[in-house]
């Protein structure tokens, strides 16, 4: 069991960085993109377009987690991506800016349901590797991003904003085969079945319950005291209250750590002087970098200093420092903030996300997912709407000091409502060294 629970873990990482090149691969890129293909170089515009995206899946999301307690969510997979796929083909040939828009959204719809394999993998996986598990597919996201970054970059100047659009498809039939190979294999592990049990369980457990207090109000308050009537009761914290508290975070969280994308590469490229969209892309491609060097520090110093690097507010304070930099102007500075926002960012994703699955439980996490991930997606939404109205106004620098703002805010709900960090106690040090005691 534990060999094939390695093998799956490892194709859905596999599919899940298929899925992150083939819609990144032209996110650093689409001023350009829409530029070079279609005339249209309106920031509002392409800034709309890129709001239109998070609004497609933010809204296609819960519909595929309501789905998926009904369909296996590999085989719901093998039919989206394929229609996915066969979309982003079509856009090939669109021959407006608003056509390629719509066959585009169309396609980011369908293909959200990929997105389903993040709690259905943390499903399987203990509690105790929940940190371990999301810090690696943070990296598998970074990486995917650094190479769909670069190679976008490469293929759109060198080989012309088809091929681009070819390869975001063959992406999609990609996690397509891995689908239908993983049904074939044997090797999935049922989820929808187990969730109607318990549904059905659970609702068993409720009326017994409602019996219980029933028969308790006909108690004397003597028999009450001598033989106290286990129920069940709400917690201190109820769960819904945890869950929108981190779902706000969220979104605040998401709008402050990408409003100053959309329109990086153009910035870049206006203040060092450097017009090759390759370099752009791996100059983008830094934080992914730093996300890969996390996972290695964090990894090689253990628990203990993991969990302090980690700190919440820390991270916060220097991904703000990081943006602040990188509007200086200065080339020097800007790549020095680069690397500040790519660590905090990955310390910051690894706990925030962990913090998801600290609150929900296994047959929610799916629906939770869903939840958390559409105020992520307001939060982009209103990033990219953000940036194109920030750059037609003011300018791309003024992008990073709204998103220093905006961590800011977060910090405040942080400190004074969500308190990420009490879901994340400290490792016992004495344990720490126990294990990694000579034997």
């Amino acid at each position: 069991m534990f060999g094939s629970l390695t093998q799956l873990r490892n194709i859905v990482l596999l599919m899940t960085g298929c899925g992150v090149v083939s819609d990144s691969l032209l996110i650093a890129f689409y001023p350009q993109f829409f530029g070079n293909r279609y005339g249209m170089t309106d920031p509002v515009w392409i800034g709309s377009y890129m709001a239109g995206i998070s609004i497609a899946v933010m809204c296609a999301l819960p519909v595929w987690a309501r789905l998926a307690r009904h369909i296996e969510t590999i085989h719901l997979l093998i039919g989206t991506q394929f229609i996915a796929g066969c979309l982003c083909l079509l856009s090939i040939w669109a021959p407006t800016a608003n056509s390629y828009a719509a066959l585009s959204i169309s396609m980011f719809v369908i293909k959200a349901s990929y997105l389903l394999m993040f709690p259905y993998l943390m499903r399987l996986e203990t509690p105790e590797r929940h940190s371990d598990t999301v810090a690696m597919l943070s990296v598998v996201i970074h990486m995917a991003m650094i190479f769909a970054a670069t190679i976008g970059g490469w293929i759109l100047e060198y080989l012309g904003p088809s091929q681009c659009i070819a390869l975001m498809a063959l992406g999609d039939f990609i996690q397509m085969g891995l689908s239908l190979w993983l049904l074939k294999s044997g090797r999935i592990v049922a989820t929808a079945a187990a969730d109607r049990e318990q549904a059905r369980q659970e609702q068993a457990d409720k009326a017994r319950a409602e019996e219980a207090a029933s028969a308790s109000e006909n108690l004397t308050e003597t028999l009450a005291t001598d033989t106290p009537v286990t129920l069940s009761h709400t917690p201190i914290l109820n769960p819904w209250v945890a869950l929108i508290g981190l779902s706000v975070l969220m979104l605040i969280f998401n709008f402050s750590a990408y409003v100053s994308r959309p329109f990086f590469s153009v910035y870049w490229q206006e203040q060092s002087g450097i017009s090759d969209t390759t370099v752009s892309g791996l100059v983008f491609a830094i934080p992914g970098m730093m996300a890969l060097a996390g996972l290695l520090v964090n990894r090689k110093l253990g628990k203990v200093w993991q969990h302090r690097l980690g700190h919440t507010a820390t991270n916060m304070v220097i991904t703000a420092v990081g943006l602040l930099l990188q509007g200086s102007e200065q080339t020097a500075l800007l790549l020095l903030g680069q690397m500040l926002y790519g660590w905090g960012l990955f310390q910051l994703i690894v706990r925030i996300e962990v913090s998801l699955f600290r609150i929900s439980k296994p047959s929610n996490y799916a629906r939770d997912f869903a939840i958390t991930n559409l105020f992520q997606k307001v939060g982009a939404l209103l990033s990219s709407f953000g940036a194109g109205v920030i750059v037609e106004s003011i300018g791309a620098q003024m992008t990073f000091f709204a998103a220093v703002a905006g961590f800011l805010v977060a910090l405040l709900i942080n400190l004074f409502w969500v308190m990420i960090d009490r879901h994340h106690p400290a490792p016992q040090r004495a344990v720490t060294e126990a294990t990694h005691a000579p034997g």
